[in-house]
């Protein structure tokens, strides 16, 4: 016999939706909220938008790092 998966509620697609707009990195995220990756990856593609948002705001972190890590340097 074969279980469906748990169903994911309201709530917690909009708490990782939140996280990935903030550009958590997947398996951070699954593992906060005890969910796999997969799960992830499914609401990150099927959420209209959220991919480019997620990408981007992972660049600004980099970058915001990059430039923090430069200006200690200097």
């Amino acid at each position: 016999a074969t279980c469906r998966p748990k169903k994911l509620s309201p709530h917690m697609r909009q708490l990782m939706v939140s996280g990935l707009e903030q550009g958590c990195e997947k398996h951070q995220l699954a593992s906060d909220m005890h969910m796999s990756v997969e799960t992830v990856t499914r609401v990150l593609r099927t959420t209209p938008g959220l991919q480019k948002r997620w990408h981007q705001a992972r660049f600004d972190l980099r970058r915001a790092t990059a430039r923090a890590e430069w200006l200690r340097l200097r």
